[in-house]
């Protein structure tokens, strides 16, 4: 498994400081949910899914396994 520096923001100091992660790229697989409502996608962001897109007024979720 090979794991890349993935550069993810600012520290909160008051001067910028970025934060480096490591990330396997090397996975294909993918937790996926749905959200229908502001309070189901809040519960999601909040357990590190990423907002994808939206179809048919459901939003899309997903979060490297």
């Amino acid at each position: 498994m090979e794991l890349t520096p993935i550069l993810t923001g600012y520290s909160q100091h008051a001067t910028p400081n970025s934060t480096v992660h490591l990330v396997n790229l090397d996975s294909d697989e993918w937790t996926c949910r749905a959200a229908t409502t502001k309070e189901e996608a809040i519960i999601l962001i909040e357990g590190g899914l990423q907002y994808v897109t939206t179809i048919d007024e459901v939003q899309l979720f997903k979060k490297r396994k």
